[in-house]
């Protein structure tokens, strides 16, 4: 019988000495059992296959790291998110429209319009066709209080002036119907 010790590895993964002892009859090849010292390198050597693996997956480690050229370079600028417009309702928009300040946008046709609107509102249709060229001679800097006849143009208007930064909004949800039914004063 023979009493060596040997490393192996535990059920953790790490290595550990323990004797080992032979009981058999048939030869064994302790070269072998010496040789497995528990490196890396050894088990390699005898299982090809797994060290062509560990070449595979250090290689794509290699390759798949993105190579820094210019290590001076500034990161690309975020532009500012658009600021959300705001829906309110016919009280909360009085409040903001007895602001002088505020400016009211009346959105809707120059014959809806002439009908009955908003006192102090200024007239800038949506669906003309000039409506992009009007607005970008606002200023964008102003809280704008944007309506229309029931809050649909109002909407459109709306997006179309955030995309051109402007970023005080604020849009009539139910629009000018709404504003009439509650009894709000309008001018002809």
């Amino acid at each position: 019988m023979n009493n060596k010790t040997y490393k192996k590895i535990n059920e953790a993964g790490e290595f550990s000495r323990s004797k080992v002892q032979i009981h058999s009859t048939a030869p064994v090849d302790l070269d072998a059992l010496r040789a497995c010292d528990g490196s890396w390198s050894v088990f390699c050597r005898r299982v090809p296959f797994l060290k062509f693996v560990w070449i595979l997956v250090l290689g794509f480690w290699c390759f798949s790291t993105p190579a820094q050229t210019n290590t001076n370079a500034q990161p690309p600028k975020v532009s500012p998110k658009a600021a959300e417009t705001r829906r309110v309702d016919v009280n909360e928009f009085e409040k903001l429209w007895q602001d002088k300040n505020n400016m009211v946008l009346d959105v809707r046709t120059s014959k809806e319009f002439t009908a009955g609107h908003i006192p102090g509102a200024i007239n800038l249709d949506v669906n003309s066709p000039d409506f992009g060229e009007k607005i970008s001679g606002l200023s964008k800097d102003k809280v704008y209080l944007v309506h229309c006849a029931a809050g649909v143009r109002s909407a459109r208007a709306c997006q179309k002036m955030n995309s051109l930064g402007f970023e005080h909004l604020i849009d009539l949800a139910p629009g000018f119907k709404g504003w009439q039914q509650a009894g709000k004063p309008v001018e002809k």
